[in-house]
């Protein structure tokens, strides 16, 4: 099962948004 990156994405974007260090609760 996938699970969210933590801080692996390229280009790192902010915390919450397009990271993946917070899952999205919008």
């Amino acid at each position: 099962m996938y699970r969210f990156p933590t801080e692996t994405r390229i280009p790192p974007g902010p915390p919450g948004l397009l990271n993946g260090s917070v899952p999205p609760a919008d």
